[in-house]
């Protein structure tokens, strides 16, 4: 049997209004303790306090009838262990082999990543223009395109709901706003990585200059001393730490740390 044109649109209008309905915020079912700022009760004499104790999440804070015993028997068995293979000198899968595979990665990896965001910057500017709505003076006609009403005559449920709306809505904004904030001091701080990574890959050694004609007129205790500062200034001084024991740990960037006997003072 079909169905008439006039039903079928009240159908569809039906579908819709579901659909509208889910996306709003809806205040009537949630934690008052926690939107509503609500006191809690607490009797400790009363027995009515004991037998019925405030439960929020209902039938889950139960313990349940029944306990399941589960068997933990621990069971042992004795293998031999494969014999030690030889050592393959050559590496069958070289780097190369995944190059290309890692870049096309990377390249969808980063244009996905630029969707989201941009999806992203749309949903803050959508939240910012309905809290802009919220702070004119016509708020009743656009709270209930964001909110649930159940009675649009009822001045104190509109502005409860308008106030949890807006407090809602700034708290989004808030989050977005620090990941933003993180996001930018992480994106410096790897930039910064990378262009000391880049440094540290043009300067790999102290003769580095050793194709400039000009050091050989330096004589060798200056140009010395002049790396001896670079090298200070780029990685650390060397350092001694005294154990109190007779033994003492030398440090040096270059050097791998070992530990030496001290020498006795000469009197």
């Amino acid at each position: 049997m079909s169905l008439s044109p006039q039903k079928r649109r009240k159908l569809r209008l039906s579908d819709s209004e579901a659909k509208n309905a889910a996306l709003l915020y809806d205040f009537d079912h949630v934690n008052k303790l926690i939107h509503e700022d609500a006191r809690i009760r607490l009797d400790f004499v009363s027995k009515v306090s004991h037998s019925c104790p405030y439960e929020h999440f209902g039938e889950a804070c139960k313990i349940p009838s029944q306990t399941i015993n589960l068997d933990l028997s621990v069971r042992r068995s004795e293998e031999e262990l494969p014999r030690r293979r030889r050592r393959i000198t050559a590496d069958p899968l070289h780097d190369e082999v995944y190059e290309t595979f890692h870049r096309r990665m990377k390249k969808e990896e980063r244009s996905r990543t630029l969707t989201d965001r941009g999806r992203m910057y749309f949903e803050m500017d959508n939240l910012k223009s309905q809290l802009e709505l919220l702070q004119q003076h016509d708020w009743n006609k656009h709270l209930p395109t964001l909110t649930k009403i159940n009675d649009r005559s009822d001045v104190d449920e509109l502005l409860k709901k308008r106030q949890a709306t807006m407090h809602e809505i700034e708290k989004t904004l808030a989050k977005f706003a620090n990941w933003e904030a993180r996001s930018s001091a992480l994106s410096a701080e790897m930039k910064v990585w990378e262009n000391q990574a880049l440094a540290r890959k043009r300067v790999d050694d102290d003769d580095a200059d050793d194709v400039d004609e000009t050091v050989l007129d330096v004589p060798l205790h200056v140009l010395a001393k002049e790396r001896r500062q670079q090298r200070i200034a780029r990685d650390g001084m060397p350092i001694r730490i005294l154990l109190r024991n007779g033994h003492q740990v030398r440090y040096n960037p270059y050097l791998t740390p070992t530990v030496v006997v001290e020498r006795e003072k000469s009197r």
